[in-house]
């Protein structure tokens, strides 16, 4: 099976209900199918390059996870997982041949190898796909949040046959064939990437970031390069007041609204949340934030464990909802 063939099979599962997903992820689901079709087309001026999409799979299984029962073992992308990365790296310019989407918005549970997709996307960016002395950055309010998605960059080549094409340090990954760089900034510590040109830039947990000011710092560096890529992954908050809600979330829920007149082609945008009405202790809906985590025992085991804790501490329940339902809250 082609990976566009494993990626229709799922989006249809989730549209026709074969399968549970949320609102938000049945609309992205659509507008997966919508671009297969319309693909080539003079509405629709790119095209689905199987190649590329399976070269960010292969890229993957050359990294390997760094904790956990699977730990040395190569990373294998699940169906979800390609979902987010396969939209990223196959669809591209019909005329230009450049990539399609620039930005990124994945918003999901705690858990649920957010932090190991954007390092492995931020490996491939400084090396493989191919830009010489290319920019990357991890950004966070604080270095100990950018450091998540760096240190987890140099886990992953740790036993990996990858590791002899970097030169890692403390404060940088280098990729030496084509001098380029990873390195983890924050505002901390009044390093924000400014003046920089950068090719990749990921914000993990953007929802902790109480103003926009490194995510325009990112988008105006990337202005002058032709296949930029700044990736959010992020979780929901409790700070409504907050740019990841304010901005992002509501902006990117309206681009895949079928319902709403807002298109942006070149942001790709997938949101795994419960909805509005779902009874938070019905575990079938647990399935909707958490893609990964409630496909194996163990996590499902403790999803059980976290709610357990939070009905019988009310404290807590919030963290639960936000963290492992992925529910925006104010508090």
């Amino acid at each position: 099976m082609s990976i566009l063939e494993e990626l229709t099979e799922y989006c249809n599962d989730r549209i026709t209900g074969k399968r549970i997903a949320c609102k938000k992820e049945i609309y992205a689901c659509q507008r997966f199918l919508r671009d297969v079709k319309n693909q080539n087309t003079g509405k629709f001026p790119y095209e689905w390059l199987e190649d590329e999409a399976q070269k960010i799979v292969d890229w993957f299984a050359l990294l390997r996870h760094s904790k956990g029962v699977l730990e040395k073992q190569p990373i294998i992308l699940n169906t979800w997982q390609k979902l987010c990365l396969c939209n990223i790296y196959g669809w591209y310019h019909i005329k230009t041949g450049y990539r399609r989407f620039r930005k990124a918005f994945i918003e999901v549970a705690r858990k649920n190898t957010k932090s190991q997709m954007m390092a492995g996307v931020a490996l491939y960016e400084i090396s493989a796909f191919g830009v010489n002395a290319s920019e990357g950055f991890c950004l966070g309010t604080k270095m100990k949040q950018s450091r998540i998605v760096f240190k987890e960059a140099n886990l992953m080549l740790k036993n990996s046959p990858l590791k002899c094409k970097f030169k890692i340090s403390r404060d940088s990954i280098q990729h030496v064939r084509s001098d380029s760089e990873l390195v983890p900034v924050s505002k901390e510590e009044g390093k924000d990437g400014d003046g920089s040109n950068p090719q990749f830039a990921c914000i993990d947990e953007y929802h902790q970031h109480p103003t926009d000011e490194m995510y325009s710092v990112m988008v105006t560096g990337m202005k002058a390069r032709p296949e930029p890529l700044l990736m959010i992954i992020t979780t929901a908050g409790k700070d409504l007041s907050y740019p990841c809600f304010t901005q992002e979330y509501k902006y990117c829920s309206n681009i895949i609204d079928p319902y709403i007149d807002m298109d942006n082609e070149t942001y790709f945008v997938l949101i795994c949340e419960l909805d509005e009405k779902d009874e938070i202790s019905n575990e079938e809906n647990w399935k909707k934030a958490n893609p990964v985590v409630m496909t194996y025992d163990v996590g499902i085991t403790s999803m059980r464990e976290d709610y357990k804790i939070a009905k019988d501490i009310p404290e807590k329940m919030p963290d639960f909802k936000t963290k492992n339902l992925n529910i925006w809250l104010q508090q």
